[in-house]
């Protein structure tokens, strides 16, 4: 009887500890550093098939995450039946609101990549800035500085047009890069994906 006590009290202890430990075992806190982003990222291609030259790969860092848009407290989710738009409407973490983040070691430009989609994020220039899960492959529409504000959130700028991501309420919540700012309407919560 003692021996199954001590057996269970030190589970329960272990457990305890695991607990408090929070974010090491959550994915319900925001990442807030570009350090705690790519403290689990893995090493490889952009996109899930692996067609990146050895040279891109060696110097690319990956991890799957969801984004949360400051204004509307939701989930940016890519829309299959709207030309794969991304909205800041999604209710929870599924498959349309999973992205494929990478950072280029070598100093060039991030990248997202839609799960749901299987496309390449885009800033279609063309067509209003909308931001698009559009492109089968990596060039300069999909370009972009992902990086930390100093309040917890994350911008999102374009490259290619110079603008921020941002959050149209007066659209439906739908993500264009067409903003010279970053304010809360242009910021993001990072999370691990779940």
């Amino acid at each position: 009887m003692r021996r199954t006590l001590a057996i269970l009290t030190a589970v329960l202890t272990l457990l305890t500890g695991m607990l408090s430990a929070g974010p090491a075992f959550a994915d319900d806190t925001p990442i807030t550093s570009m350090e705690e982003l790519l403290a689990r990222a893995q090493q490889g291609s952009r996109s899930p098939d692996n067609a990146s030259s050895v040279e891109e790969a060696a110097a690319t860092y990956c991890d799957d995450v969801n984004l949360r848009s400051r204004v509307t407290g939701k989930w940016v989710s890519v829309r299959l039946n709207d030309n794969n738009r991304l909205y800041a409407t999604g209710e929870k973490r599924g498959s349309w609101e999973r992205f494929r983040f990478c950072y280029d070691a070598r100093g060039e430009r991030d990248s997202l990549w839609s799960y749901a989609a299987s496309r390449y994020v885009s800033n279609r220039m063309n067509n209003g800035n909308l931001i698009q899960a559009y492109s089968p492959s990596y060039n300069s529409w999909e370009q972009f500085d992902v990086f930390p504000h100093d309040n917890g959130y994350w911008c999102i700028y374009s490259i290619e047009n110079t603008g921020f991501v941002s959050t149209r309420d007066n659209e439906g919540d739908v993500l264009r890069a067409n903003r010279y700012f970053c304010n809360s309407w242009e910021e993001y919560q990072i999370y691990y994906a779940s």
